[in-house]
């Protein structure tokens, strides 16, 4: 809303009195894999308000600015979003706000402590969302990042997601979806969430956020491949799914599997996909995905440790050092693995291969070498 209006300032104090009277308690997080390690990522710990810099309203973050969580019932008056208006399903009581300044932030640092055997081992996939918008036509707008941080403090990545701009939202108060997902860099060993409210007209900070969060998973799949392959040859990559019935999947079977591919198109050409038996191959059947397969009754759990699920064959293109991933969203179709019984499951997995010159290559490097030393020496 953009007009500190009489009829606002009149509503205000009765409005707070009502809220204040079931005025939430404090979350904690437990930092663990597959969890929400953003605390209180619904601004939901504190009672909120009508639009207006509340203090102490974000138990969790470190505001600078006026952001402050807004009561949906409290700011729907007053014009901010209402629990009926363009958001998350599930959205509780507040949302967050940028109150009345043109920049307002908060962040929070979290300790990876729990997964830094993942990140530096087989890796560690992060997904980053939160539902972001604003008000009306105006480009008032929310953005959330996370930056991962070494040992020494040291920035070693950054992922953000939004802004989402009025022409996204069809000019109305709404917010939208927004996801990012990647490997978390090796070394890191914390990370920094940062939610960003920006003023692009009018009085107040008109932008939006709720249902933010930021989990890590631990790679579930195995990629077999050589250390090393040679320009103008192939090598051969086997995925394969680690403990396939562990965890809630127990005694439960399974129905199809489908991921994507990372890898460096500069470095590396796919040159063949072949998918396991007892798996069909659907990999043409769906655009969405990059490899895919699915059984036509389904595989049971037998207690095995691991089950194949594809081999990839690369074609080696250029020298350098490269990382071959596969990964995954279980949120779409086709996407993960997929179970009769259980939730389906994302599906992670890297390797690295070093990509050298052909034996003849590194000798006329040698002679070049050679020769270049002996016209200096008789110079």
């Amino acid at each position: 809303m953009n007009t500190n209006n009489t009829p606002r300032r009149a509503l205000r104090a009765a409005l707070l009195v009502a809220a204040l009277a079931t005025a939430p308690m404090a979350a904690e997080v437990h930092a663990e894999w597959n969890s929400n390690l953003i605390l209180n990522g619904g601004a939901e710990s504190a009672t909120g308000g009508d639009g207006s810099y509340l203090a102490n309203s974000l138990p969790g973050w470190a505001v600078t600015g006026e952001l402050t969580a807004i009561s949906y019932e409290v700011g729907g008056p007053l014009g901010y979003p209402t629990s009926t208006d363009p958001g998350p399903a599930d959205r509780g009581a507040n949302l967050f706000g940028g109150g009345y300044t043109g920049l307002s932030k908060g962040t929070q640092t979290i300790s990876l402590d729990f997964a830094t055997g993942g990140i530096n081992g087989a890796g560690a996939y992060f997904s980053l969302s939160g539902w972001l918008g604003g008000y009306g036509a105006q480009n008032d707008n929310a953005t959330l990042s996370v930056t991962y941080l070494d040992a020494a403090n040291n920035v070693i990545g950054t992922h953000i997601v939004g802004p989402v701009q009025a022409s996204e939202r069809d000019s109305t108060t709404a917010m939208l979806y927004r996801e990012s997902s990647g490997w978390v860099p090796l070394g890191a060993t914390s990370a920094t969430v940062e939610l960003s409210m920006s003023r692009a007209g009018g009085s107040s900070n008109d932008g939006y956020a709720d249902n933010l969060a930021l989990s890590l998973a631990p790679a579930n799949a195995q990629l077999s491949a050589p250390t090393t392959a040679r320009i103008g040859t192939t090598f051969d990559v086997t995925v394969a799914l680690m403990s396939p019935f562990g965890g809630i999947h127990g005694a439960d079977e399974l129905l199809a599997f489908g991921f994507d591919l990372g890898f460096d198109t500069s470095l590396l050409k796919l040159a063949n996909v072949s998918v396991a038996g007892p798996w069909d191959d659907d990999s043409v059947f769906f655009d969405d995905v990059d490899v895919a397969g699915s059984v036509f009754e389904s595989i049971g759990d037998e207690g095995q440790a691991s089950l194949q699920l594809a081999t990839l064959t690369f074609e080696v293109l250029a020298a350098g050092q490269t990382f071959i991933d596969v990964h995954s969203n279980a949120g779409n179709l086709n996407h993960g693995m997929t179970y009769l019984n259980g939730e389906n499951a994302n599906l992670f997995g890297r390797t690295s291969v070093a990509l050298v010159p052909e034996p003849g290559t590194w000798l006329m490097m040698g002679a070049g070498l050679l020769v270049l030393f002996l016209r200096r020496r008789n110079a």
